[in-house]
């Protein structure tokens, strides 16, 4: 599968790149997990 260059404005949390530096980021990964965990479990 060939790789695709996007522009920022058209990712969203579903693409693996963009959600899993978001996760993975050494100061908001923390934080960002807690939030979206809250937000889907309510």
């Amino acid at each position: 599968m060939a790789s695709e260059r996007r522009r920022l404005e058209e990712l969203n949390l579903l693409d693996n790149f963009l959600f899993g530096t978001m996760v993975t980021h050494p100061d908001y990964g923390e934080a960002f997990s807690r939030h979206l965990l809250r937000l889907i479990l309510n």
